[in-house]
């Protein structure tokens, strides 16, 4: 987690979010607000959520950073083409803002003169094609270990309940929470945390891969990031 703009924004990185402190709430409400979709984050800068020039600025970079994540292109020409696009659109926002286009034209700098090797997800892996949410305080392991988990077998981690989402986990699947209720009208299958953990456990010994056992207290999967930069 990174604090940013004296914590008026942040960059949630395990959970890749951009997380506002909703200025429009104050002084009567303290209310911070989890984006990761292109248009939620249009209507915080058009709408002020995030208030001050160098703050719209960096919430703006970061919010960038948070949708490149989550790109799906396979060639490194397409991906930061998708990035331009998304950083057009957020400038677009608010056009006379000057931090604000200072902030995403140094982000596109970044990826004029970086080094971008996109990795591929893990072939043949048991979630490959598939994506998982999770909702609630996990109590067997982090939201972040089980995140990686789902990344090492090939699967994609998202932050919102939509329509091509695969499986919802939480550890109370009677909870009334707002995914579960949404998972429940889309249909999307919701797995108790002990079932998720489970199927885990039963691919990586599939794999050959018993030393990362899920219900051990230690050991945890190495990271498969989607994005290098060199």
């Amino acid at each position: 987690m990174y604090d940013l703009q004296g914590g008026t924004v942040r960059f949630d990185v395990p959970h890749n979010r951009l997380l506002l402190l909703d200025q429009t709430r104050l002084p009567g409400e303290t209310v911070v607000l989890a984006l990761h979709g292109l248009e939620e984050m249009v209507e915080a800068i058009q709408t002020l959520r995030v208030r001050g020039a160098p703050a719209i600025g960096v919430a703006a970079a970061v919010g960038l950073a948070v949708l490149a994540n989550e790109r799906k292109e396979t060639d490194v020409p397409a991906f930061c083409d998708a990035v331009r696009q998304n950083a057009a659109v957020l400038r677009a926002a608010r056009p006379t803002a000057v931090n604000l286009a200072w902030a995403l034209g140094e982000m596109e700098r970044v990826l004029a003169l970086s080094g971008i090797r996109l990795l591929s997800p893990v072939p043949g892996g048991a979630f490959a094609g598939q994506s998982f949410c999770f909702t609630g305080e996990l109590l067997t392991v982090k939201r972040a270990e089980a995140e990686k988990y789902v990344r090492s077998l090939g699967g994609a981690v998202k932050t919102s309940v939509t329509k091509d989402l695969s499986f919802l986990v939480t550890n109370d699947t009677g909870t009334g929470s707002a995914k579960n209720r949404r998972a429940a009208e889309l249909g999307i299958p919701v797995w108790a945390e002990e079932a998720f953990l489970q199927r885990v456990k039963s691919a990586q010994e599939t794999a050959g891969s018993r030393a990362q056992d899920p219900v051990r207290k230690s050991g945890k999967p190495a990271d498969s990031p989607q994005m290098e930069l060199g």
